[in-house]
């Protein structure tokens, strides 16, 4: 996805939330291309990111939003969360996407294999993204160091770029 250009040192990046479907998935090879025939390697990722969907609605809230729960499955990305605190959630340390908004939390709590509820303290629209209500299934990407990030010109806005993502193996 197009990056909030908030967030970018540019106001030109994609970002991409990768992961495999094994848990011994350790990475892979990042290749772009701008004619989807001819492509260049362009970075390496280590590690799996954390994202998935929204397993139940999230409905528009205040901010902070000390009343809704944003309900997450990361099964996709066999991804785990970690609870933080008000003061991180504050400070947007916990950011995520969900959908177009991009939030942060403080508490992280499992509530089946690979799912959570994000409760007690939701920042919601963080970077002026706008607050809105979201639907099951709605992408969630916890946005981190894991996130691969590829600075693109200017000159490209409007053009396609196809991307590769060449996995490999975990090893021990």
């Amino acid at each position: 996805f197009t990056a909030p250009g908030i967030l970018t040192a540019t106001g030109f990046e994609i970002w991409a939330a990768v992961s495999g479907a094994s848990s011994d998935w350790g990475g892979c090879a990042v290749w772009v291309s701008t004619d989807d025939l001819t492509y260049k390697q362009v970075g390496t990722i280590y590690g799996r990111a954390r994202h998935g969907t929204l397993s139940a609605n999230f409905p528009v809230g205040a901010d902070p939003d000390t009343v809704n729960t944003a309900n997450v499955t990361l099964a996709v990305s066999l991804g785990s969360l970690t609870a933080g605190s008000a003061a991180e959630a504050d400070v947007l340390t916990t950011l995520c996407l969900v959908g177009d908004e991009m939030i942060a939390y403080s508490d992280a709590t499992l509530t089946a294999s690979y799912e959570y509820g994000l409760t007690t303290r939701i920042r919601r629209g963080a970077y002026r993204s706008a607050i809105a209500a979201h639907l099951t299934g709605d992408r969630f990407v916890r946005l981190d160091q894991a996130m691969f990030r590829y600075p693109f010109e200017p000159s490209f806005v409007g053009s396609i770029l196809a991307f590769k993502f060449t996995s490999f193996k975990y090893i021990f």
